[in-house]
């Protein structure tokens, strides 16, 4: 399996091919209706994602990264998706159709490492959407929402202790930094999240 590490100089993301993994868990999916004009969905996945055997550098010292056992990167352990749709059908002969839908998934780690600070722990996050459309045999006008309670969801980060104006550089390299002085004249840290509230509207014809 290749996973995402950091170099042991500079801290720099790399890709390594880190032994064995299992991806064991159960998924469910169910759609349906109730009465004429409501519309479901309900889908829900439980996930355990391990590594099987040690994942070690490749290159001396090789030193053990994440010893089997190990929760992998970037797999939450649950996922929850629902949405709901009621159409309403006007005397017009237009119909008039709320959705709504929402998205969760539990914490999740930012990459593989041995210790919980350099696999820095992501929070659960849920998203929430919703629209409003109105329709035609030809054309459709829709109010859309996208992530309703503007959740920061974070996806992934850059650390200050690796990507800041000081880093924690690990291993031999700490002699160079202390000694030489050398250092990094920035800061990339940041974190990736999810786009705020988005509220926008479509218009659509059919030939």
């Amino acid at each position: 399996i290749q996973l995402n590490t950091t170099t042991p100089v500079w801290g720099y993301y790399a890709t390594i091919n880190a032994g064995k993994a299992r991806s064991e868990g159960v998924e469910f999916e169910f759609h349906g209706k109730i009465g004429e004009s409501l519309s479901y969905g309900l889908g829900f996945a439980d996930t355990n994602a391990k590594l099987t055997a040690d994942a070690t550098r490749p290159y001396a010292p090789y030193k053990v990264i994440a010893p089997a056992g190990t929760r992998l990167p970037a797999a939450p352990e649950n996922v929850l998706n629902a949405s709901l749709d009621y159409t309403a059908h006007l005397s017009s002969g237009l119909t008039l159709v709320p959705h709504l839908d929402a998205y969760y998934q539990s914490s999740t780690l930012s990459r593989l490492a041995s210790t919980e600070a350099a696999s820095i722990p992501l929070a659960s996050y849920s998203i929430l959407n919703a629209s409003l459309s109105l329709n035609a045999e030809k054309w459709t006008v829709a109010l859309l929402v996208r992530n309703l309670a503007n959740s920061k969801a974070i996806s992934g980060i850059y650390p200050e202790s690796q990507f800041g104006s000081a880093p924690v550089y690990p291993d031999y390299f700490d002699f160079f930094y202390n000694v030489h002085g050398y250092g990094f004249f920035g800061d990339t840290t940041r974190e990736l999240i999810a786009r705020p509230r988005t509220i926008g509207l479509i218009a659509k014809y059919r030939f």
